[in-house]
């Protein structure tokens, strides 16, 4: 089957963000989330932190390399309707200072 489908193994060395960018930045905020709070108790919270992060990951988290925008945001497709909005907000923001 893999070679079938022309499938090669590679093998890449841990925390060397040259070798796999994306889950390395990942590895990077995760770490970040875990700093800050107390040791899970549990599996099932580590479980529940794990979740949390992801959904802040990609919810909620900015990614520069996505011009500002989240992974949601990015991959569906509708990256120009969000740029569009930000760039009606200050002028929204200036007319209510204003009034």
């Amino acid at each position: 089957m893999i070679s079938l489908n022309s499938i090669r193994n590679r093998t890449l060395y841990s925390s060397i963000p040259t070798e796999n960018v994306i889950i390395e930045r990942w590895h990077r905020t995760f770490k970040e989330i875990l700093y800050e709070m107390e040791d899970p108790a549990s599996f099932e919270e580590l479980v529940k932190v794990t979740d949390e992060a992801c959904k802040y990951y990609n919810y909620e988290r900015y990614h520069q390399s996505l011009g500002y925008m989240t992974p949601y945001e990015w991959y569906r497709g509708n990256s120009e309707a969000v740029y569009d909005e930000r760039a009606k907000k200050p002028a929204e923001h200036a007319k209510n200072v204003i009034a």
